[in-house]
Protein backbone atom coordinates (compact mmCIF):
# COMPACT_ATOMS: atom_id res chain seq x y z
CA UNK A 1 0.00 0.00 0.00
CA UNK A 2 1.47 3.36 -0.79
CA UNK A 3 2.35 5.41 2.09
CA UNK A 4 3.47 9.03 1.03
CA UNK A 5 5.55 10.66 -1.83
CA UNK A 6 8.38 13.42 -0.97
CA UNK A 7 7.92 15.36 -4.05
CA UNK A 8 11.17 17.00 -3.65
CA UNK A 9 13.25 13.74 -2.81
CA UNK A 10 17.00 13.88 -2.95
CA UNK A 11 19.57 15.57 -5.23
CA UNK A 12 19.12 13.61 -8.23
CA UNK A 13 15.74 11.93 -7.86
CA UNK A 14 12.03 11.83 -6.22
CA UNK A 15 11.12 8.99 -3.96
CA UNK A 16 7.68 7.69 -3.67
CA UNK A 17 7.72 5.08 -0.73
CA UNK A 18 5.70 2.16 -0.69
CA UNK A 19 5.09 -0.51 2.33
CA UNK A 20 8.54 -2.66 1.87
CA UNK A 21 10.37 -0.63 -1.70
CA UNK A 22 10.76 2.80 -3.16
CA UNK A 23 10.57 4.24 -6.61
CA UNK A 24 13.02 6.10 -7.86
CA UNK A 25 12.56 9.03 -10.71
CA UNK A 26 15.47 10.74 -12.08
CA UNK A 27 14.81 14.69 -11.61
CA UNK A 28 14.49 16.92 -14.43
CA UNK A 29 17.26 19.47 -15.01
CA UNK A 30 14.60 21.54 -13.85
CA UNK A 31 13.80 20.45 -10.60
CA UNK A 32 17.80 19.94 -9.73
CA UNK A 33 18.07 23.89 -10.66
CA UNK A 34 15.73 24.35 -7.91
CA UNK A 35 16.64 22.56 -5.35
CA UNK A 36 20.57 23.22 -5.83
CA UNK A 37 19.43 26.96 -6.33
CA UNK A 38 18.43 27.33 -2.82
CA UNK A 39 21.42 25.43 -1.48
CA UNK A 40 23.73 27.75 -3.06
CA UNK A 41 21.96 31.25 -3.04
CA UNK A 42 22.60 31.64 0.58
CA UNK A 43 25.94 30.69 0.26
CA UNK A 44 26.61 33.38 -2.33
CA UNK A 45 27.63 30.41 -4.94
CA UNK A 46 25.12 30.38 -7.25
CA UNK A 47 27.92 30.49 -10.05
CA UNK A 48 28.44 26.86 -9.31
CA UNK A 49 25.03 26.06 -10.06
CA UNK A 50 25.69 24.95 -13.88
CA UNK A 51 28.81 22.74 -12.44
CA UNK A 52 26.45 21.20 -9.59
CA UNK A 53 23.80 20.10 -12.16
CA UNK A 54 25.91 18.44 -14.32
CA UNK A 55 27.94 16.93 -11.52
CA UNK A 56 24.76 15.27 -10.23
CA UNK A 57 23.86 14.12 -13.36
CA UNK A 58 26.44 12.38 -14.45
CA UNK A 59 26.69 11.05 -11.33
CA UNK A 60 23.36 9.19 -11.70
CA UNK A 61 24.09 8.26 -15.13
CA UNK A 62 27.60 6.33 -13.81
CA UNK A 63 25.90 4.86 -11.19
CA UNK A 64 22.59 3.52 -13.66
CA UNK A 65 25.70 2.30 -16.16
CA UNK A 66 27.57 0.31 -13.41
CA UNK A 67 24.43 -1.42 -12.02
CA UNK A 68 23.20 -2.17 -15.78
CA UNK A 69 26.43 -4.50 -16.60
CA UNK A 70 25.16 -6.40 -13.93
CA UNK A 71 27.91 -7.25 -11.62
CA UNK A 72 27.20 -6.27 -8.69
CA UNK A 73 24.73 -8.83 -6.85
CA UNK A 74 21.01 -7.04 -6.99
CA UNK A 75 20.71 -7.72 -3.33
CA UNK A 76 23.50 -5.65 -2.43
CA UNK A 77 21.66 -2.96 -4.16
CA UNK A 78 18.18 -3.70 -2.45
CA UNK A 79 17.60 -5.77 -5.47
CA UNK A 80 17.34 -2.91 -7.70
CA UNK A 81 15.41 -3.17 -11.40
CA UNK A 82 15.13 -0.65 -13.96
CA UNK A 83 11.93 0.32 -15.08
CA UNK A 84 9.58 2.05 -16.47
CA UNK A 85 12.28 4.48 -18.72
CA UNK A 86 14.54 4.80 -16.53
CA UNK A 87 12.96 4.84 -12.81
CA UNK A 88 14.32 2.48 -10.36
CA UNK A 89 13.17 0.18 -7.57
CA UNK A 90 14.34 -1.01 -4.46
CA UNK A 91 13.61 -2.36 -1.68
CA UNK A 92 12.79 0.61 0.99
CA UNK A 93 15.34 0.19 3.74
CA UNK A 94 16.13 2.11 7.52
CA UNK A 95 19.39 3.73 7.15
CA UNK A 96 22.07 2.82 9.54
CA UNK A 97 22.71 5.95 10.95
CA UNK A 98 19.12 5.42 12.54
CA UNK A 99 19.63 2.23 13.37
CA UNK A 100 22.57 2.50 15.13
CA UNK A 101 21.05 5.76 16.97
CA UNK A 102 18.16 3.62 18.43
CA UNK A 103 20.31 1.00 19.91
CA UNK A 104 22.82 3.09 21.28
CA UNK A 105 20.11 4.73 22.79
CA UNK A 106 18.30 1.60 24.17
CA UNK A 107 22.00 0.57 25.52
CA UNK A 108 22.51 -2.29 22.95
CA UNK A 109 26.32 -1.89 21.97
CA UNK A 110 26.91 -5.21 21.22
CA UNK A 111 24.17 -5.24 18.42
CA UNK A 112 25.36 -2.03 17.38
CA UNK A 113 29.20 -2.86 16.66
CA UNK A 114 27.67 -5.78 14.93
CA UNK A 115 26.28 -3.77 12.55
CA UNK A 116 29.18 -1.57 12.17
CA UNK A 117 31.12 -4.50 11.20
CA UNK A 118 28.51 -5.35 8.48
CA UNK A 119 28.50 -2.12 7.10
CA UNK A 120 32.08 -2.17 6.71
CA UNK A 121 32.31 -5.79 5.54
CA UNK A 122 30.05 -4.12 2.88
CA UNK A 123 32.09 -1.66 1.71
CA UNK A 124 35.01 -3.92 0.98
CA UNK A 125 32.64 -6.15 -0.84
CA UNK A 126 31.62 -3.58 -3.01
CA UNK A 127 36.04 -2.76 -3.37
CA UNK A 128 35.56 -6.48 -5.08
CA UNK A 129 33.45 -5.48 -7.90
CA UNK A 130 35.94 -2.19 -8.30
CA UNK A 131 33.44 0.35 -7.13
CA UNK A 132 33.08 2.54 -4.02
CA UNK A 133 30.44 4.89 -2.48
CA UNK A 134 31.82 8.35 -3.14
CA UNK A 135 30.14 10.34 -0.75
CA UNK A 136 31.83 8.79 2.47
CA UNK A 137 28.57 9.35 3.82
CA UNK A 138 27.98 5.59 5.82
CA UNK A 139 25.21 5.82 7.94
CA UNK A 140 23.00 7.79 5.34
CA UNK A 141 24.38 6.11 1.91
CA UNK A 142 23.62 2.67 3.55
CA UNK A 143 20.65 0.68 5.15
CA UNK A 144 18.97 -2.39 6.06
CA UNK A 145 16.82 -5.41 4.96
CA UNK A 146 15.99 -7.90 7.17
CA UNK A 147 19.42 -7.16 8.73
CA UNK A 148 21.15 -7.21 5.55
CA UNK A 149 23.04 -4.46 4.49
CA UNK A 150 22.22 -2.35 1.02
CA UNK A 151 23.46 0.57 -0.60
CA UNK A 152 20.78 2.70 -1.06
CA UNK A 153 22.15 5.35 -3.46
CA UNK A 154 23.35 3.55 -6.81
CA UNK A 155 24.28 6.96 -8.26
CA UNK A 156 26.92 7.48 -5.65
CA UNK A 157 28.78 4.79 -7.08
CA UNK A 158 32.05 5.02 -8.85
CA UNK A 159 34.99 3.35 -10.36
CA UNK A 160 38.14 5.38 -10.17
CA UNK A 161 40.73 3.21 -8.18
CA UNK A 162 43.52 6.49 -6.95
CA UNK A 163 40.06 8.42 -5.76
CA UNK A 164 39.08 5.27 -3.59
CA UNK A 165 42.29 4.81 -1.84
CA UNK A 166 42.54 8.58 -1.52
CA UNK A 167 39.64 8.16 0.97
CA UNK A 168 40.98 5.60 2.36
CA UNK A 169 44.21 7.99 3.41
CA UNK A 170 42.06 10.79 4.06
CA UNK A 171 39.55 9.05 6.26
CA UNK A 172 36.76 10.73 4.87
CA UNK A 173 33.95 8.64 6.54
CA UNK A 174 34.76 9.72 9.99
CA UNK A 175 35.12 13.37 8.74
CA UNK A 176 31.67 13.25 7.20
CA UNK A 177 30.51 10.84 10.89
CA UNK A 178 32.04 14.03 13.02
CA UNK A 179 28.38 16.06 11.15
CA UNK A 180 25.61 14.16 12.02
CA UNK A 181 26.43 11.12 14.25
CA UNK A 182 26.60 10.80 18.28
CA UNK A 183 30.01 9.87 20.06
CA UNK A 184 29.17 6.82 20.70
CA UNK A 185 28.96 5.99 16.87
CA UNK A 186 31.87 7.61 16.00
CA UNK A 187 33.77 6.06 18.18
CA UNK A 188 32.76 2.39 17.36
CA UNK A 189 33.25 3.38 13.49
CA UNK A 190 36.61 4.93 14.17
CA UNK A 191 38.11 1.73 15.61
CA UNK A 192 36.57 -0.69 12.97
CA UNK A 193 37.28 1.40 10.45
CA UNK A 194 41.03 1.76 11.44
CA UNK A 195 41.28 -2.58 11.56
CA UNK A 196 38.61 -2.77 8.38
CA UNK A 197 39.12 -0.37 5.95
CA UNK A 198 42.28 -0.06 5.37
CA UNK A 199 45.24 0.41 2.16
CA UNK A 200 46.51 -3.37 2.44
CA UNK A 201 42.77 -4.75 2.50
CA UNK A 202 42.04 -2.29 -0.24
CA UNK A 203 44.66 -3.57 -2.64
CA UNK A 204 43.91 -7.19 -1.44
CA UNK A 205 40.43 -6.56 -2.68
CA UNK A 206 39.94 -4.37 -5.21
CA UNK A 207 38.42 -5.58 -8.33
CA UNK A 208 38.92 -9.24 -7.94
CA UNK A 209 35.02 -10.11 -8.35
CA UNK A 210 35.24 -7.78 -11.25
Amino acid sequence: MKERKLVSGGWQANIEYFEDYVIKTPKTTEEISRKVSRYLEPLGRISELDFRIKKMQDGWQAGLDIISRGKIPARMLGNIKIIDGGKIRQKRAFTVQDILEDLYSAGKREEARKIVEKVLDFIVDLWKYGVYEHTSKIGNQFGLVEDEVILLDFGELREDRGLAKKQIGDKKWVKQMTKYSSQEVLDCFSEQIDKKLTLDVFDKNWAILK
